[in-house]
């Protein structure tokens, strides 16, 4: 971003930690912002993207604003990216995209995907895939670009969720965290 043309706008970096804990990083931050919420325009989140070697890339949040998905068609075959995106205005999952959805600001969340290594030691540097960075890197400058250059964009609200069911479409629940890379028979 700062070897390139200068954006159209302003664009803030930020790094936070607490995510698993319950977002404390991000909502420690929109607390207590270093520039006023409404002047942001949308927030890209970049959350475990080190494993596109597959050349594929999850976008969540895609139907926060309307405009992301026109965007994110484009800029996916420039990045030579499979791109599956979830036009639903919800970011599903407990990342920092989230603080910024509750307070009704367009968010996107970039996912490489669940691997049987998520979340465990075994995740390590090792395993990064300078490949898939190379071109999901490109992907998001570009859509940062993007945004700086249009600047207004309109919180769509999410859909209801049916009476009952849990976040991300889950209707019961029972305690355990489900392998959700498992490909075999029934659930483990």
């Amino acid at each position: 971003l700062a070897s390139g043309p200068r954006p159209a706008s302003d664009v803030l970096v930020a790094l936070w930690s607490g995510e698993e804990l319950g977002l404390l990083g991000s909502e420690h931050w929109a607390r207590a912002p270093t520039i006023p919420l409404e002047r942001i325009a949308a927030n890209v989140n970049l959350d475990m993207v080190g494993r596109a070697g597959n050349s594929k890339l999850s976008v969540l949040g895609a139907g926060s604003a309307k405009e992301f998905s026109l965007l994110l068609a484009s800029a996916g075959p420039r990045a030579r990216l499979d791109l599956e995106v979830s036009l639903s205005g919800q970011g599903v999952g407990g990342s920092d995209h989230q603080t910024f959805l509750k307070r009704e600001i367009p968010a996107l969340h970039f996912f490489t995907g669940l691997h049987a290594d998520y979340h465990r030691p075994s995740d390590d540097y090792a395993r990064f895939g300078p490949e898939g960075a190379r071109r999901v890197a490109p992907l998001v400058l570009d859509l940062v670009d993007d945004l700086a250059s249009d600047g207004n964009l309109a919180f769509v609200p999410p859909a209801k969720e049916a009476p009952g069911a849990t976040p991300g479409g889950f209707k019961t629940r029972f305690g355990s965290i489900p392998d959700y890379v498992f490909e075999g028979p029934g659930m483990r």
